[in-house]
């Protein structure tokens, strides 16, 4: 866990509160904690998947969620999409609600078509 642990979020904003009037060397704090993050961001986020293979660490199983936790999925998106509506701001549920009504609408216009040229050559064949 501490290996690919995310700490530089917690490192940055600590050394941002230090004053550079209490302590002048301020600014080497800020390049070495980046530094630091950066090492830890790069080195070992490119790292960690080989090492937990020689490692031979168990990990999570993938698996299809259940019909309990998809219904609460599905409750918490479209809650968050009324609230959104509600207070007139747009986020992520906003898109994702306008790409999937524009998905509906490009699936009903397709099987209308092919409704109507099923139609139409039902009619020519039969006549």
């Amino acid at each position: 866990m501490s290996y690919g642990g995310l700490r530089g979020a917690v490192a940055f904003a600590l050394v941002l509160l230090i004053n550079p009037k209490v302590v002048p060397r301020q600014p080497m704090f800020m390049t070495t904690t980046i530094a630091v993050v950066y090492f830890t961001v790069f080195i070992q986020g490119i790292t960690i998947k080989p090492l937990v293979r020689i490692l031979n660490v168990k990990t999570a199983e993938k698996r299809k969620p259940t019909m309990n936790e998809r219904i609460h999925e599905r409750l918490m998106d479209h809650t968050m999409a009324a609230i959104e509506d509600i207070l007139g701001q747009h986020g992520n549920y906003h898109v994702r609600d306008r790409y999937v009504s524009n998905i509906k609408k490009i699936i009903k216009l397709r099987n209308n078509a092919s409704c109507i040229l099923s139609t139409n050559e039902s009619r020519r064949s039969s006549s």
